[in-house]
């Protein structure tokens, strides 16, 4: 009897011997059939993985474009925005994160574009401003070279309150020739509008008065030239009352934390609520209704040289006088709201 109980014959037959009969039990394997199965399970998930590879390929090509497309137009448009293509503008796709900094990014251009124009806009219109307050000044050299010539004569003659006169009037002349700039120190423009008092003073007979409370602090401050005369200039041709002696104008100037606070007062005749309301409107054409400079020049040049942090504010009742107010920037530079 063979001591081994289990053995085979080949790799396809595998036998087994009974310990006490000693027979013999062969099984025969067909390998073949054992492995066909998993020859093609094995084809099978082969396929599966190149197909899964290149899905997997292809969709992360799919998504890296998708992601790279928005990146690289925004940078496009950066790149043009900042070349000065003021038009330039991203593409806005979808709703992801890229998309809201697209979105974000043409909110800014459309906001330096609109400051721009805004810019250019605001330098003409200071330009034209100070062209339309300037063309309404007395500047010809002959008038000042006149003005002299009767000074001289009046002298002789020893008319010496024509002299004064003639002598306020020509610094007013000389000011406007000699002194350029939109900005002038607040000491300077009240020596302006002292002498055109007193030359209406002599044009009114004295009927009137002018009192000054300047804070010393205020005197070197710079202001745009020419805008408390024109406020004065209204109060005298507007307001005061021809009957009476007793017409009063106080100017004011002060100044408060960062400030400078301009007052000019009158007890004349006040406006009606309709005057109030066109006080600053303006026809092109005409006349101003109240001065040769306007009041209305006043308000646009404040508005452009300081913009929110300048105005001018009226305030008037019939019988009761009237009252300006300006408030602008204090500064003892004058090209800080230079052109």
């Amino acid at each position: 009897m063979d001591e081994t109980p289990v053995g085979e014959f080949n790799n396809r037959e595998q036998y087994s011997i009974a310990p006490f009969t000693g027979y013999r039990f062969v099984t025969t394997l067909d390998i073949a059939a054992l492995t066909k199965d998993l020859a093609q399970l094995r084809d099978y998930i082969i396929k599966v993985s190149i197909i899964t590879m290149t899905i997997s390929v292809c969709l992360a090509l799919f998504m890296s474009n998708k992601l790279y497309r928005p990146m690289k137009n925004l940078k496009d448009a950066m790149k043009k925005l900042s070349e000065g293509n003021l038009s330039a503008r991203a593409i806005v796709e979808g709703k992801d994160e890229i998309a809201i900094l697209s979105s974000k990014f043409n909110s800014m251009a459309d906001r330096i574009e609109k400051l721009i124009e805004e810019l250019v806009t605001e330098r003409l219109l200071k330009k034209e401003a100070e062209l339309e307050a300037l063309q309404y000044q007395i500047t010809p050299h002959f008038m000042y070279n006149t003005l002299n010539s009767i000074k001289c004569a009046a002298f002789l003659q020893n008319a010496h309150d024509i002299v004064q006169l003639l002598d306020a009037f020509i610094e007013l002349l000389q000011s406007s020739i000699n002194k350029k700039g939109a900005f002038i120190t607040l000491r300077d423009e009240l020596k302006l509008v002292q002498n055109y008092v007193l030359l209406q003073r002599f044009r009114y007979k004295d009927n009137f008065s002018v009192d000054y409370e300047i804070d010393s602090k205020t005197e070197k401050l710079y202001l745009p030239r020419l805008i408390i005369q024109p406020l004065v200039e209204n109060s005298i041709f507007h307001g005061l009352d021809t009957k009476t002696d007793r017409n009063r104008i106080l100017i004011c100037a002060n100044k408060e934390g960062n400030y400078l606070v301009i007052r000019v007062e009158d007890n004349g005749r006040g406006m009606s609520e309709e005057e109030k309301g066109n006080i600053f409107n303006k026809v092109k054409g005409k006349k101003e209704k109240f001065n040769h400079i306007g009041i209305s020049n006043i308000k646009e040049r404040i508005a452009l040289y300081y913009g929110k942090n300048g105005s001018i504010v009226y305030s008037s009742c019939r019988d009761k006088g009237t009252k300006v107010v300006i408030t602008i920037p204090a500064t003892k530079t004058k090209e800080k709201y230079q052109l």
